[in-house]
């Protein structure tokens, strides 16, 4: 998880100078998107109430209301063990109009 250019030196830095490390047990992973034909994704900030998320099936597999904002990959990512491949992937996101226009979240836009 993460980008393979993180090596780890802010940690090494940080303990040289006598940090010390707190959290190690707990991930950090937003939800986020890769939109087509760009080689980086986007984190998703939702700001309030007016969304779901189906998978490849049209289901709704969690509830949104509760998605952690810290823990986004945990919560939706289930591996289908037949298949070896993740049951929620693809999955859509559907907004209201008053989410698309809230312009607190412009990277929302490409959805409009």
């Amino acid at each position: 998880m993460g980008s393979p250019k993180n090596i780890g030196d802010g940690i090494r830095l940080a303990r040289n100078v006598g940090a010390e490390l707190w959290y190690h047990t707990a991930e950090a992973s937003v939800l986020g998107f890769l939109p087509p034909r760009e080689t980086c994704g986007f984190a998703l900030a939702l700001r309030q109430p007016g969304y779901i998320i189906v998978n490849r099936d049209t289901q709704r597999f969690f509830n949104e209301t509760k998605l952690e904002s810290h823990r986004g990959h945990s919560d939706t990512a289930h591996v289908d063990p037949e298949l070896g491949t993740y049951s929620n992937d693809p999955m859509w996101l559907i907004l209201d109009s008053a989410n698309i226009e809230d312009q607190r979240a412009p990277v929302l836009e490409i959805f409009s």
